[in-house]
């Protein structure tokens, strides 16, 4: 990628992992040493080793900047492990929430919410279809 926007540029064309995070959680044990709940904790040095580590082994000259705890937040942060899990405890409010490791081809990182399943049938769609998104073919078709 940096060849690209140099002055001498390149005859190769660039190639990269397009959804890294998800190419990170599959891979993680094979990215980094760091435990998989390294990537919630609020304290920057841990998150900054676990990155420079798998950034280093995926050999790529660029990532995507990730979003991060405020200040306030990373004071009133903490991470627990437990025997029955790990967690994450919030100082200002008292609230625990257990954290969940990241399953490999998809669902909430967290575990809140619900899994996918595929696309609904349109009697289940929250609009009403319209006739503009259906292809027509065969003894139909206009």
């Amino acid at each position: 990628m940096e060849a690209a926007f140099s002055p001498e540029g390149t005859p190769e064309i660039p190639a990269v992992i397009c959804y890294e995070g998800i190419y990170i959680r599959d891979h993680w044990a094979q990215l980094t040493i760091a435990p998989w709940w390294h990537q919630y904790v609020p304290n920057v040095d841990l998150q900054m080793a676990w990155r420079r580590e798998v950034i280093a082994k995926i050999g790529q000259d660029w990532f995507v900047l990730p979003d991060f705890y405020s200040l306030e937040e990373r004071e009133n942060l903490s991470i627990e492990v437990r025997p029955e899990g790990v967690f994450r405890l919030d100082r200002r409010t008292d609230v625990v929430e257990r954290l969940l490791r990241p399953r490999h081809g998809g669902g909430p990182a967290t575990g809140r919410g619900r899994p996918t399943r595929g696309p609904r049938p349109p009697e289940r769609w929250p609009f009403p279809p319209k006739e503009a998104f259906w292809v027509r073919t065969g003894p139909t078709a206009p």
